[in-house]
Formats: C-alpha cells, sequence, structure tokens
C-alpha cells in the first residue's frame, strides 16, 4: 500500500527556497525572556556602557545603541545580554512556560 504524503509547500515562495516546509513550534526555535531590569534604585547598575533595550525605547527596527545604558555590576545582577543579530519582540503579560507553546 502506498500513501501519498503531503508536502507542505506554499503556493507562493521565494525562488532561492527549495525545501518543504516543516512544522514547529516558537518554543523549538526561540528562547523566551522576561524581566531582567537592574534595580534602579542601585545607581551601581546604571550610566554603564553597555546598551539597555527596554519596552519604551523599542520605537526601532534595528538597535546599535541605547539612550539608557547599564554597567557589568547591573548586567551581573539579573538582566540579560542579547546576542548580537538577535530578534527582540515586545510581549505585554505574562509568560507562559515553554511547554504551553507545544501544539498537540
Amino acid at each position: 500500500m502506498n500513501k501519498k504524503v503531503k508536502k507542505l509547500v506554499p503556493e507562493l515562495r521565494f525562488s532561492h527556497f527549495r525545501e518543504d516546509l516543516r512544522k514547529t513550534t516558537l518554543a523549538k526555535i526561540a528562547n523566551f525572556s522576561s524581566g531582567g531590569t537592574p534595580s534602579k534604585a542601585n545607581p551601581e547598575y546604571w550610566n554603564g556602557y553597555i546598551p539597555w533595550i527596554s519596552a519604551s525605547s523599542m520605537y526601532e527596527d534595528i538597535f546599535v545603541d541605547s539612550e539608557n545604558k547599564i554597567t557589568e555590576l547591573g548586567l551581573n545582577n539579573g538582566s540579560r545580554l542579547a546576542l548580537k543579530n538577535s530578534i527582540l519582540i515586545l510581549v505585554r503579560g505574562t509568560p507562559i512556560p515553554s511547554e504551553d507553546y507545544r501544539t498537540k
């Protein structure tokens, strides 16, 4: 018995894409994090050289620098460093644990 396998190929696609589409979840291809703002009550965490990107500063498409900056001490006290060329997505609300992102 030969079952036909339906390939996932979109009707419209860029010519350099050749492979079939693969269904996956964001949790499998992305890292999610939330919070991490160093305490603004501690001046040793602020006015350093590390750009601080927050929801209030996300008004550009590409971030090279930021008005607000944190120190290494601020970074090491609860903050996280985004790698170069990371995609930052602003999401308001409580994050859902990654297991809940899976589809059944």
